[in-house]
């Protein structure tokens, strides 16, 4: 049976071979994108029987199985066909004069969801991550990047949201964390979609990139790299930045955000975005900043440390959890560091130090001075680090 339904998911594609012009998935292949999604799902009904979730998990195995000798790997037939169905939906979004629905703009949406799905479920433990990636030569991971980067994504939600789930998944096992971080195109794709119309969305694209670079030093410098990339026309500001008064330029960059690193991030509306995903974002800064800040250019490190980068990162102080605060002083310390090694960065941004953080509790606002004093009291960290942060 699932021999037959992953041939009808073999070959396809979004144009007629002879005329070129756009069409819509085979009806076959449909039927077998919902079966798979289906077959995978019914242990997860209020009413499933432990029959079906034996079933479900036997069928898991089945498609995590090395393929025979000649054959494909079912997963590198899911793969396929996610990247056939995001090349016809892009192609149909392309050509405005094309009619929607002749060409099957929706049926090539649901079949790709429903595969989308059915690879969830495989890359649903450490073991089904390692061979999905290791099946499908990256290209799970690859083609979930390539549907989160195409402008014709804006309208499937729910697409989006499991291509970042998978992306999530895939990134979790320490072993295949770096291979997955190193796919190009990834932090770009996942800074892109935080602020996303689905808190849903936005939380699990800010987890990603949390656990992307928790304990993986190279793709934390990958991220600063994506993060510190200038816009349009931030090349010509860079250079005319090298003839004019290096103070006044410092001033402007830690006033106006745009000129600070993780651009989207720092755009985001704070009013709509969920505490989780702006924590997620805060440590995902502030992991990026204490592993690689110190391997980075000066221009660089200072669109990564300006005062509005670093007001972000501090977020959470405001909570209770001492290893969280530990990350935001590493990352604190971090910074401070290449402020005293490289004086063509001018002076640490004291605005920081003296902007204010919301704590739970009797306390309310107190200054991040005030709130580094405490986690020193805690031995979070040092005296000898607290000076660090708070001096001159």
């Amino acid at each position: 049976m699932l021999a037959t339904l992953l041939s009808s998911l073999t070959g396809l594609s979004g144009s007629d071979t002879r005329t070129g012009a756009l069409v819509p998935p085979p009806a076959d292949a449909e039927n077998a994108a919902k079966a798979l999604r289906k077959l995978c799902e019914s242990a997860t009904l209020s009413d499933a029987t432990a029959e079906q979730a034996e079933m479900v998990k036997a069928t898991v195995t089945a498609l995590l199985q090395e393929a025979a000798e000649g054959s494909p790997a079912s997963a590198s037939v899911l793969c396929a066909a996610v990247i056939a169905a995001t090349t016809a939906i892009d192609a149909i979004d392309k050509h405005p004069e094309v009619d929607v629905a002749e060409a099957g703009l929706l049926r090539w949406g649901h079949l790709r969801v429903n595969v989308l799905q059915v690879l969830l479920h495989l890359a649903s433990s450490e073991l089904g991550c390692t061979r999905v990636l290791a099946q499908t030569s990256d290209g799970a991971a690859s083609a979930c990047v390539a549907l989160l980067r195409s402008n014709a994504s804006r309208t499937d939600m729910e697409g989006v949201r499991t291509a970042a789930n998978i992306l999530k998944n895939l990134s979790m096992p320490p072993a295949i964390r770096a291979r997955v971080g190193s796919l190009e195109g990834l932090y770009d794709a996942l800074l892109n979609h935080v602020t996303h119309r689905d808190p849903n969305t936005g939380a699990i694209a800010a987890a990603t990139l949390r656990i992307l670079v928790e304990g993986c030093p190279p793709n934390a410098r990958l991220a600063a790299l994506t993060a510190a990339e200038a816009e349009p026309g931030a090349a010509s500001r860079a250079t005319s930045a090298s003839e004019r008064d290096e103070e006044a330029e410092r001033a402007r960059l830690d006033a106006d955000s745009s000129d600070s690193g993780f651009g989207p991030v720092l755009a985001a509306d704070l009013t709509k975005m969920h505490p989780f995903c702006r924590v997620e974002l805060a440590r995902f800064m502030c992991l990026v900043l204490s592993q690689a800040l110190d391997t980075l250019a000066p221009w660089q490190q200072r669109r990564l440390t300006t005062a509005a980068v670093l007001r972000f990162a501090i977020f959470p102080l405001a909570s209770k959890h001492a290893p969280l605060h530990r990350e935001v002083c590493a990352a604190l310390l971090a910074a401070r560091r290449v402020y005293r090694e490289r004086s063509e960065l001018g002076p640490w941004p004291v605005s920081t130090l003296e902007c204010t953080l919301w704590v739970p509790g009797p306390q309310g606002e107190r200054s991040l001075a005030a709130e580094l004093q405490q986690v020193a009291s805690a031995g979070t960290i040092s005296v000898d680090e607290l000076a660090v942060l708070v001096g001159d």
